[in-house]
């Protein structure tokens, strides 16, 4: 694919906010901060200006997040059950009996669950063991130079998220090297979060990105709905170039691809990050990245992991038989061109669509 293997981030930005500024622009603020490994960006109609309190209050969540849901942080919930190999964990022994510190966690499981089953077991969160052997989890970032089949085939033994059942506080798992890896729905759920915050505290007019993924509600500085671009897949081109705009009437969108996160052996192999759970393998294809449109966040960002596993054609297919979703997918064709596939229902939310092909 030349030199579409070095494409630039496809990344999500704000739109719109170096027009002329209205005079409302002055109640509106904008916070950012650190998470997940990420950023965090959010834009809202602050009429109260009790920035620096909503900064502090959205810190103290995220941070609670992650100390349910990280891999990278050893003593949080999800480290110390991949870390216990007792085929029964008592969540409840986890946390001292705090129930509302493990709250995330189960959250994450059951949004998990969820879209395991919808996206036909390709978003498959009990992948973490071949994460970590294809040097992109919590083991470290190792590089693959010799390719082990026979221990890929002992791993993929492991890949199975219906054989965890969680009953109240009592997770159960078929074998005890099972492990956890909520990172496909995570990021989305974290966004989902502080929207349910910001909502309760009477803010209705917002834009929250986390590393990409988005949700949007009311209306934007220039008193119209958010609108977000899609990065030029393209190398050499601007952060500031945009192939195609997008509107997010108060929904979300998440974007996967395997141009984020990659790196190449001494012998010139590419392993990304995206781990098909069927195969075992490092995600390999003509698709480079999906934007899935979703009510919620979560749904949105396990839908486009679950999209990039599960290729093109199958892919566009799917989304056409899941209501409230929708996707846009940008491939490489049989010409090596860049194309971009739209879901049937997307049509209203694009703006700008200047790509059909990108030589």
């Amino acid at each position: 694919m030349r030199k579409l293997l070095f494409l630039l981030v496809v990344g999500l930005f704000f739109w719109g906010c170096e027009q002329e500024e209205p005079s409302d622009l002055v109640n509106y603020s904008t916070i950012r901060g650190n998470t997940m490994g990420t950023t965090y960006s959010i834009v809202f109609k602050d009429a109260d200006k009790q920035a620096e309190a909503i900064k502090n209050d959205i810190d103290s969540i995220l941070v609670a997040l992650n100390q349910e849901v990280s891999t990278y942080i050893p003593a949080s919930v999800i480290s110390r059950i991949n870390q216990d190999e007792s085929l029964t964990i008592d969540l409840l022994a986890l946390v001292e009996n705090d129930s509302s510190l493990c709250e995330h966690f189960i959250n994450n499981f059951q949004k998990a669950k969820a879209l395991y089953q919808r996206t036909e077991m390709f978003l498959d969160p009990t992948v973490m063991p071949l994460v970590n052997y294809w040097g992109f989890g919590y083991q470290g970032r190792a590089k693959i130079e010799s390719v082990d089949s026979l221990r890929i085939k002992e791993l993929l033994e492991l890949v199975d998220f219906s054989k965890f059942k969680l009953n109240d506080y009592e997770l159960k798992r078929s074998n005890g090297a099972m492990q956890l890896d909520f990172s496909a729905v995570a990021k989305g759920y974290g966004v989902d979060l502080v929207g349910i915050y910001l909502e309760s505290i009477g803010i209705k007019d917002y834009l929250i990105e986390i590393g990409g993924e988005m949700l949007g509600s009311g209306k934007n500085t220039t008193d119209v709905f958010w609108k977000v671009g899609i990065n030029t897949p393209k190398e050499g081109a601007p952060t500031n170039a945009y192939d195609v705009i997008v509107s997010l009437e108060n929904k979300a969108l998440a974007t996967s691809g395997n141009y984020r996160i990659f790196y190449e052996n001494k012998a010139g192999a590419r392993f990304a990050h995206i781990i098909n759970p069927m195969s075992g393998y490092s995600e390999q294809s003509r698709l480079l990245s999906v934007s899935v449109f979703a009510p919620d966040c979560a749904t949105a960002d396990g839908f486009a992991t679950g999209f990039m596993t599960m290729g093109l054609d199958r892919s566009l297919e799917k989304v056409e038989q899941v209501a409230s979703i929708e996707a846009a997918f940008i491939y490489v064709n049989d010409k090596e061109q860049l194309e971009v596939a739209y879901s049937s229902g997307l049509k209203e939310e694009i703006l700008m669509d200047k790509t059909k092909t990108i030589e």
